[in-house]
């Protein structure tokens, strides 16, 4: 049978006062001692801190707080964030002759058209040609979209021209979409 011993300090008499009869409970409640036998043949000693009064109350907050915090201890890092290889160029043509300075709104992943009538909020993205007819939108996101196109056209009238093209953007096939953007009165 194996023997152990706990040393404790004295403790005053204070049980007549009813202010440290908690006091003395609680300390009673730390000093408690359980022995077990090990596999190796020795003792070792648990002292059970949720048993003090102070704790006892808390003990389910202090035990999801300790599994929250290993929960998010165990995240794994982010990714990082890397650009897509994608892009869409475009170059305005009315008439064959070249449309500089027009505004290609974007709208990603629209089924349809949609349409000329909306405000320039609707859309996801844009980019004006420059002088030279062409502009580029870079990186895209995969899937299909919508080009939608104003411009001005000195040489005929009415001057105001707009398009439309649908585009299809995908890693595998199509990366980079390169083409003219046919546009009408």
């Amino acid at each position: 049978m194996l023997q152990t011993s706990v040393k404790t300090q004295a403790v005053p008499k204070i049980d007549k006062n009813p202010k440290f009869v908690g006091m003395r409970a609680s300390f009673k409640a730390k000093l408690r001692i359980t022995k077990s036998e090990c596999p190796g043949g020795s003792a070792f000693q648990q002292i059970h801190i949720f048993n003090s009064p102070i704790l006892y109350p808390m003990r389910h907050l202090v035990i999801s707080f300790l599994i929250l915090c290993t929960f998010f201890a165990c995240r794994p890092a982010a990714p990082e964030t890397l650009d897509l290889p994608t892009k869409i160029c475009i170059r305005t043509q009315h008439h064959h002759q070249p449309i500089p300075n027009a505004t290609v709104y974007v709208k990603y992943n629209a089924d349809s058209f949609p349409g000329y009538d909306k405000p320039p909020a609707y859309y996801d993205a844009s980019f004006s040609t420059g002088p030279n007819n062409r502009g580029c939108l870079a990186p895209v996101p995969e899937g299909r979209h919508w080009l939608v196109s104003y411009g001005y056209d000195s040489l005929y009238f009415p001057h105001e021209v707009y398009g439309s093209l649908r585009v299809d953007v995908s890693l595998q096939t199509r990366p980079v979409v390169d083409t003219i953007l046919y546009i009408s009165e």
